[in-house]
């Protein structure tokens, strides 16, 4: 999905940021969810979405955060809920990508999870 970092509103001007870098190290702008396991989250909007998908890629064995070069992007199972709350799994070692349509258009969002 190559999803923009940087988080906004959906009536803004689209955001271009990249999650990660040609060298697969995450863009400083990407936020860090510390994690011990598995667990259930939700992601809340400000407007509702009419639709979201979520993608997740690994995270390499490194110093820095890099997603694995090797690694394949997951489709993430997620439900929309009436008040326009994503619910997810997620575990620690993953970029996780987000990206919701509102009636304006689209918003992307992304956060990688380290225990």
């Amino acid at each position: 999905m190559g999803m923009g970092a940087a988080r906004r509103h959906p009536d803004e001007a689209e955001v271009s940021a990249e999650a990660f870098n040609a060298d697969g190290t995450l863009a400083e702008t990407v936020a860090d969810a510390r994690i011990t396991g598995a667990a259930d989250a939700f992601a809340a909007f400000s407007v509702n979405p009419t639709a979201i998908e979520i993608e997740r890629r690994p995270l390499a064995a490194t110093d820095a955060p890099a997603v694995d070069p090797t690694g394949q992007d997951e489709d993430v199972a997620c439900t929309l809920g009436e008040d326009g709350a994503a619910a997810f799994s997620m575990e620690p070692g993953f970029l996780y990508e987000l990206k919701a349509t509102f009636p304006q258009g689209e918003a992307e969002y992304a956060f990688y999870t380290v225990s």
